[in-house]
């Protein structure tokens, strides 16, 4: 499976630019990953040091490489900020099924990007690399979140259960399917 971008290719939306993280990245990936809120929906530890957005950078470019996702920073196409990360991961074994994740600056929230950077993806993921279903596994409490997957066709499915337990946790999947994408 390809990544979906060669590595030197990026695409661009009417306000974003859409490119490959690379190591430059790094101070903006340590803001990214430090925010507290941030980390809170992802279920992650906030970083508290540059080395961890360093590393944390130098394993998804290996993995983009690899072809085992597609890990997009989003620009601002005038200004060249970065805004936030997009990307394509966790590919079912006969890549048909992917999920998709994305973290955005705090102070960019609330001007459409991450809608315009997710119908991007959304085109990559079932026009260039054949999906029939994207999933998004959102904590019940992100209700950005849940507006911004329900305003790009996406329904909300099970409650995500605790591996040891099997009660549901304080994540849900949504998806939408190629179909109901192409409806939307």
């Amino acid at each position: 499976m390809g990544s979906g971008l060669s590595k030197n290719e990026s695409v661009e939306t009417e306000r974003l630019v859409l490119r490959q993280l690379e190591r430059r990245d790094s101070l903006d990936m340590f803001a990214l990953k430090s925010n507290k809120k941030t980390a809170e929906h992802t279920d992650n530890e906030a970083y508290t040091t540059i080395v961890q957005a360093e590393t944390f950078i130098d394993y998804i470019v290996g993995g983009s490489e690899a072809g085992r996702w597609l890990y997009l920073v989003i620009e601002a196409k005038e200004t060249r900020e970065f805004i936030g990360t997009i990307t394509l991961w966790n590919f079912n074994d006969n890549k048909t099924v992917a999920e998709v994740g994305y973290e955005m600056i705090e102070r960019f929230e609330g001007h459409g990007y991450m809608s315009e950077a997710l119908r991007a993806v959304l085109e990559i993921g079932f026009e260039e690399l054949g999906l029939a279903r994207i999933e998004a596994f959102t904590s019940k409490e992100n209700l950005q979140s849940i507006r911004l997957l329900e305003k790009n066709g996406f329904k909300k499915g099970i409650d995500v259960l605790d591996d040891l337990t099997r009660m549901p946790t304080r994540f849900v999947i949504m998806s939408l399917t190629k179909e109901g994408w192409s409806d939307f």
